[in-house]
């Protein structure tokens, strides 16, 4: 069964989430941003794969249903050998041609979206 194993990334993100308790966020100007720090990044496949990492690891960590209960799911059927299925947490769409991930940000849990804030507060310095 997989579970969420220690991300100490993801740790320091919650830390200063608490930090910064009364931020507002604005999931327009977050979707927006996220693209933006993308298309400006060298490397822009990183910084999807860093934010789906976050995704996935709030979604495990918290238990969060049924979306904990599919990647897991998902990570047996990958152990046997099945490739081809492949599971999205909160309401994610697989993009055609298997090119990431899209995901309406307006759908993650509150305390998700102020991760996520986070990171992009780090990586636009």
């Amino acid at each position: 069964m997989a579970t969420a194993q220690p991300y100490p990334f993801y740790d320091e993100l919650v830390k200063r989430m608490h930090e910064h308790e009364s931020n507002d966020i604005d999931v327009g100007k977050m979707s927006t941003t996220i693209n933006k720090i993308a298309q400006n990044s060298p490397n822009h496949n990183s910084h999807y794969e860093m934010i789906l990492s976050l995704i996935v690891h709030h979604c495990l960590l918290n238990n969060d249903q049924p979306y904990a209960d599919e990647i897991r799911h998902g990570y047996q059927r990958m152990a046997a050998g099945v490739t081809s299925s492949y599971y999205v947490p909160y309401d994610g769409k697989v993009m055609a041609g298997g090119k990431g991930a899209l995901f309406d940000v307006s759908k993650f849990p509150s305390s998700l979206q102020r991760i996520i804030a986070e990171y992009i507060d780090l990586s636009a310095q």
